[in-house]
């Protein structure tokens, strides 16, 4: 809709005739329209929104009501912005249709009124120019996914809310004419009121699972808020209300295999590997080209002892996609278990001249050259790792491991590097703190850990390393 902002702004504002005006505007409109017809042509939006409108079997005004209904809400948000969320729908209307499509009437002559009425206001013409332009391609887009209702999203309004805060200033401008001292105070309620409001909008951003059982509340029969709770709740491993979710998107969206892929992982995490070859494999009735879902069924059958259909399955994976680390890994770590280094060793090797310093990767190639005592190429891949990579879990990890097997100058290398790049990782100095006590050097092992101590108080963790180091340097 850009061309037609900008459209508004030539024909109000640029002091030429209208024939000039129309050939400076034209290769925007030349550009607009060749940009929808191939992109109606190619994802089929027509056929998609005409198919939606007959399996509904709405009539024009029925269309006219749905509209009227989140346009209204999203008008009342601008005056009260209260209950906004990334996308809010209302059911299809075939009932007391009257009232709703007459308001959607009343709504557009009130901006026709107000054209009218700023004639000799430019700026202000520009604004209610601008608020309907944004509802045009709105008009169409509400009806796109009509399982959920007419639904709409705040941003498509970007350029009408400007055009609503433009109409703001400007009737704030003619209340501080009239009167400087209310036009203040006015100013000084709105401005306070909204930012409270905003500052309480923050507070429920604080994390997904907070703004996805808000936005609930607000819209609760809409499917994207079931799919982020589910999604929620699934991360922070609350599995049995994550499942009650995505049942609910099931009935349905049984064809939606993030779904099963999600349910499968719930399944593997709780040992459930019956269960997970169940939902894996519905993937692949969804999508029998899905090499995640051949890489996932591989794990089920691994830690069912199914070591050779394992294999088989992690190959598959990489015959649909050959570019996909995880199967190639998974492999290795199985061709390990049956003391087959150099071949673990080769899928290494060609994972890493996919993705050079693919952490996993590195981590499963020192595995293999610390239990074939290969001490040149375990350094050379752990240094890989050290001078390459940031994250302070991985870094941690590999300190520990090099710990584990007395590779102290790794080790130590590795805890000097994750405390550089991340000061405040807590874990890192409770480890680092670990690996000189048990070296008999408590003195530092207890400063390791009060410096930990000092980045999170409340963890018992140092203050019982702390305790017991006290106790062994009395001995």
């Amino acid at each position: 809709m850009t061309p037609f902002y900008l459209s508004a702004v030539v024909l109000l504002f640029r002091e030429d005739l209208c024939r000039k005006k129309i050939l400076y505007l034209l290769p925007y409109f030349l550009i607009a329209f060749s940009y929808l017809v191939f992109r109606s042509l190619l994802l089929n939006i027509n056929e998609s929104l005409s198919k939606n409108l007959s399996l509904f079997q709405m009539n024009g005004w029925e269309h006219l009501a749905g509209l009227f209904q989140v346009f209204s809400w999203y008008i009342s948000r601008l005056f009260y912005p209260k209950g906004i969320v990334l996308q809010w729908a209302t059911e299809v209307f075939h009932q007391d249709i009257f009232w709703n499509s007459l308001g959607a009437v009343s709504l557009l002559l009130f901006f026709l009124l107000l054209c009218v009425r700023f004639s000799k206001e430019k700026v202000c013409q520009l604004a209610v120019v601008w608020a309907l332009i944004g509802f045009v391609p709105a008009c169409l887009a509400a009806f796109r996914v009509l399982d959920s209702g007419v639904y709409i999203e705040p941003h498509w309004f970007a350029f009408s809310s400007i055009g609503f805060f433009i109409l703001a200033a400007y009737f704030c401008l003619i209340m501080l004419d009239r009167s400087r001292k209310f036009g203040l105070i006015f100013l000084f309620i709105t401005i306070f009121a909204w930012g409270r409001l905003s500052y309480d909008y923050n507070q429920i951003w604080a994390d997904q699972k907070t703004y996805a059982r808000f936005w609930f509340q607000e819209v609760p029969n809409l499917e994207s808020v079931h799919f982020y709770l589910a999604k929620a709740y699934k991360d922070e491993g609350n599995f049995k209300e994550s499942r009650k979710y995505y049942r609910w998107l099931l009935n349905d969206h049984s064809s939606d295999s993030d779904i099963y892929n999600d349910m499968g992982g719930m399944d593997v995490a709780d040992g459930d590997w019956k269960g997970a070859e169940l939902n894996y494999r519905k993937v692949l009735d969804i999508n029998p080209f899905s090499a995640e879902a051949y890489n996932n069924l591989g794990i089920v059958y691994i830690n069912q002892g199914q070591r050779e259909k394992a294999k088989e399955y992690f190959l598959q994976a990489l015959v649909h996609d050959p570019l996909m680390i995880e199967p190639r890994l998974n492999l290795a770590r199985t061709l390990l278990k049956d003391f087959e280094y150099k071949q673990a060793a080769d899928l290494c090797f060609k994972n890493l001249d996919i993705k050079k310093n693919d952490a996993g990767t590195l981590f499963m190639l020192i595995d293999i050259f610390i239990r074939e005592k290969d001490l040149v190429n375990m350094k050379k891949y752990v240094y890989q790792m050290i001078n390459h990579e940031t994250d302070p879990v991985v870094l941690t990890a590999l300190a520990v491991k090099m710990g584990e097997n007395n590779f102290m100058d790794c080790a130590l290398d590795s805890y000097t590097k994750v405390m550089h790049v991340a000061p405040d990782y807590k874990d890192a100095y409770l480890n680092a703190g670990v690996f000189f006590a048990k070296m008999g050097n408590y003195d530092e092992a207890i400063h390791l850990w009060k410096f930990g101590l000092n980045i999170d108080p409340s963890d018992q963790r140092f203050k019982n390393h702390i305790a017991k180091a006290i106790q062994l340097k009395l001995k």
